[in-house]
């Protein structure tokens, strides 16, 4: 604090390894034909070391000035005893069963900076309960439905009290007085589903609610330096529900098939600036339609469409709202003419609605390939070229409750593949996979 300029050369070495290991012993013991009880236990044990060495330049040749300021060590160790009784139902149309327990929650935490030792130990007791409904109406219909109760430990990062300045902007230290997580969760389905004719519907509606959620608070100095450290807060939550419709008409050589779906999600979080509660709430929305039309041994032509939008709405918070949306058209074509050739074509546009000047909104996708049998069709040689007109991206907006973030990543962009596919059929009476020989540049 007090001096903007932080100038570094330096290596820094980090290692981390973690040994997880679960036993899990449970019994059942039927009461009748249709009524038992379960006694289950779980033990968990999770160690973790994470070490960061950094050295300084040493002005002529090599880093192995070793600084002991952005250097240190953690040792984890967290162990879980969970033990539940349950009680279940089974019928012929009807399942359900529901568990009630006790979560032992323990961890041993230590940190070694600047040869300071800190050790931090503790001891929780949390209940856990769980359960499920299924009922199947007729043969193609069911409903679903599941909750969830339990808690969970702060990682040691944001436990462990010392000063972490590998970040010159950012100064992390751990809160020790962070209490465990505790979350809800229910899920709930519906099922109308024909595989025969691979036409129906799936409804689906969960979410997630949670207590004394860990969230970061940042406050900020003069010289815009960030000192963040953990908090809990009062609420945390994630609701969802979405359907998905398909339906598949045949008739002799010729095959219609289209669906529908949609996603609506909700999420609310509370965090901390500058040691001031905020909070925010978003809503994304995601329709897709897609289309198919086959006639058999001579062509197929696919069709689909896929929309996204998202909206932040914050309060206390430096901005009020964001929004953003992107929307995404392909269309798939594959021919089986002439005879013996396939020839596959996938053409696609994509556009990114609010994102920063600089960074390219859309661009389009052509894939085509061209293949041919022989040797009884047993054989498909195929060459496919990627990004035929060379224009592939990676920009993306993620609006998250403490960042609006654009980003572009590098792509493999325009490159030619060639493939050699050999069919394995009827091998004891039974078709068999097909295996892929790959060779490309």
């Amino acid at each position: 604090s007090g001096n903007a300029n932080d100038s570094r050369n330096q290596n820094q070495l980090d290692n981390n390894t973690t040994d997880d290991y679960n036993f899990n012993f449970s019994y059942s013991e039927p009461i009748s034909d249709s009524l038992s009880l379960s006694f289950r236990t779980i033990y968990e044990t999770k160690r973790q070391r994470n070490s960061s060495e950094t050295f300084n330049f040493n002005g002529t040749d090599a880093y192995d000035v070793f600084n002991g300021l952005l250097s240190n060590t953690m040792d984890s160790k967290t162990n879980s005893l969970s033990s539940t009784v349950g009680l279940n139902i089974r019928r012929k149309k009807f399942r359900t069963g529901f568990s009630l327990g006790v979560d032992l929650l323990n961890y041993d935490n230590q940190s070694n900076y600047l040869s300071t030792v800190t050790t931090l130990k503790n001891d929780y007791v949390y209940p856990k309960a769980r359960g499920y409904v299924s009922y199947n109406l007729t043969k193609s219909k069911s409903l679903y439905s599941f909750f969830s109760y339990e808690a969970s430990l702060p990682s040691a990062q944001q436990l462990l009290p010392f000063q972490n300045l590998a970040n010159p902007l950012n100064t992390i230290i751990g809160n020790p007085n962070l209490k465990p997580i505790e979350n809800y969760s229910m899920y709930f389905n519906f099922n109308n589903y024909d595989y025969a004719t691979r036409s129906g519907l799936y409804a689906y509606f969960g979410g997630d609610f949670k207590t004394n959620q860990v969230v970061s608070s940042t406050v900020y100095d003069q010289d815009f330096k960030a000192v963040t450290t953990y908090e809990n807060v009062d609420k945390g939550a994630n609701f969802y529900t979405g359907l998905n419709v398909n339906k598949s008409f045949k008739k002799e050589k010729r095959t219609i098939k289209y669906g529908f779906g949609l996603s609506l999600n909700y999420d609310f979080n509370q965090g901390l600036t500058n040691a001031q509660l905020y909070e925010s709430t978003g809503l994304s929305l995601n329709p897709r339609v897609n289309f198919s039309y086959m006639i058999d041994d001579l062509v197929t032509i696919s069709p689909s469409y896929r929309y996204s939008y998202r909206q932040n709405n914050f309060k206390n918070y430096i901005i009020d709202k964001s929004n953003n949306y992107t929307h995404s058209f392909k269309i798939e074509t594959t021919s089986y003419w002439p005879k013996k050739f396939v020839l596959g074509n996938d053409f696609g546009y994509n556009y990114n609605s609010n994102i920063a000047d600089g960074f390219q909104k859309d661009f389009y996708l052509w894939n085509v390939s061209l293949g041919y049998n022989f040797m009884g069709d047993n054989l498909l040689a195929k060459v496919k070229v990627y990004d035929l007109l060379n224009q592939n991206v990676n920009a993306t907006r993620t609006i998250s409750p403490t960042a609006i973030s654009d980003v572009e990543n590098t792509v493999l962009q325009q490159y030619v593949m060639f493939s050699l596919t050999y069919k394995l059929e009827k091998f004891g009476g039974k078709k068999e996979s097909e295996n892929d020989l790959y060779f490309g540049d």
